[in-house]
């Protein structure tokens, strides 16, 4: 990390003596990154044109501050990756060891955001064709406390996120929490897709050097997405508001 922030600091300072050189590295990010920029145009033109992101209920899906998005999804990233994530366990336990200090204030800092940005939307308090829904009423809602509880999991859950972008470029370790931030925070509402993407760039950099590791990976990534198309296709069920609709479990 300290080589990257010094080759970059090196690359502003001949900049600054070389200003022409600026519209070279523009041509070539053009070049390089125009695949890119036109999606960005093309989003932001869609954007004015719907005047706004959300397609449907605008109502249900209003921007809001929900910090604890962060730790859920720092929690599922675990979850899904956690046969890689054991391998971190004992460095954690070094890590809390050698900065507890640091960590109590983390700690800290973390009660009081659970306990004043702990929000559930009305959708995942009544929507039950979502693992969300299951999740929340079975974990977060049997006992006050549980929320709480779970702060280790999520630290841990960050410890391994950090571990896992370690060789990473350092653009990356910069646009990524920040696209990350700007994607998950605003979110009223928990739901597992919102952390899809951000799950696949980050596990794109866990190198596999133990082919059981990868193979228990695999094995659940198959159970969990065969129960799910299974209970999606056999398992309808009904809402008493709506009897001549079926409702179907999914993701």
């Amino acid at each position: 990390m300290g080589g990257h922030v010094w080759e970059l600091g090196l690359g502003l300072v001949d900049l600054a003596r070389y200003p022409w050189r600026i519209m070279r590295i523009l041509g070539l990010v053009v070049v390089t990154c125009g695949g890119y920029i036109i999606v960005g145009l093309t989003f932001l033109a869609f954007v004015h044109v719907n005047q706004g992101i959300v397609v449907g209920d605008r109502s249900a899906h209003t921007a809001t501050v929900h910090l604890t998005q962060l730790a859920y999804f720092a929690a599922f990233f675990t979850g899904l990756t956690w046969s890689f994530a054991v391998k971190n366990v004992r460095d954690f336990c070094e890590f809390v060891k050698q900065n507890y200090c640091k960590v109590l204030v983390v700690v800290a800092v973390m009660v009081i955001l659970i306990q004043y940005n702990t929000l559930a939307h009305p959708y995942l308090l009544a929507d039950n064709r979502h693992y969300t829904f299951y999740i929340w009423r079975k974990v977060f809602m049997r006992h006050w406390l549980i929320k709480f509880l779970l702060i280790p999991a999520y630290l841990f859950g960050f410890f391994h996120i950090c571990k896992c972008l370690v060789k990473a470029d350092l653009m990356l370790k910069l646009a990524l929490p920040a696209c990350v931030l700007l994607s998950l925070v605003p979110q009223l509402l928990l739901e597992l897709r919102y952390f899809i993407l951000p799950y696949i760039l980050i596990r794109a950099h866990i190198k596999p050097n133990c082919w059981k590791s990868l193979a228990l990976e695999t094995a659940m990534m198959v159970g969990i997405n065969l129960s799910t198309l299974y209970i999606f296709l056999y398992k309808p069920f009904q809402w008493e508001q709506e009897p001549e609709s079926l409702q179907r479990f999914m993701w």
